[in-house]
């Protein structure tokens, strides 16, 4: 009885540890805008060592780039020390939290998907 209870225990230590690895990890590739009127009207890309391109509007020639990192399920996007933006992670789905350069193409929660289709991310 006391090993099953050991072994539930270890179970549920293993459940919660995998959910919380996936909200603190972006999969690398490109993410786009769901319900755009628009497919591709607005973007982000990450790529290795922790950098990211983010197309916040298919009208605007400025795209913010620079690194990023992960907080607490929050992905943190930093392009320079005055243009920062924040997404909560779900999954391969990132929500758009802030960024006052990008809230007046944006609307807070919206949602980002993962392209899955690998000709798509060029």
């Amino acid at each position: 009885m006391k090993i099953m209870k050991v072994l539930i225990g270890l179970m549920i230590v293993f459940l919660v540890s995998a959910c919380t690895i996936k909200n603190n990890e972006v999969p690398l590739g490109k993410y786009v805008l769901e319900d755009a009127e628009v497919t591709g009207m607005a973007w982000l890309v990450f790529s290795e060592e922790n950098q990211f391109v983010f197309n916040r509007n298919m009208f605007t020639s400025y795209w913010p780039s620079g690194s990023y990192a992960i907080e607490n399920g929050v992905l943190i996007l930093i392009a320079n020390e005055n243009e920062v933006y924040t997404f909560k992670i779900e999954g391969d789905t990132l929500i758009f939290e802030s960024g006052k350069h990008a809230e007046a193409f944006l609307e807070i929660g919206s949602r980002f998907t993962l392209v899955k289709d690998e000709s798509s991310k060029k």
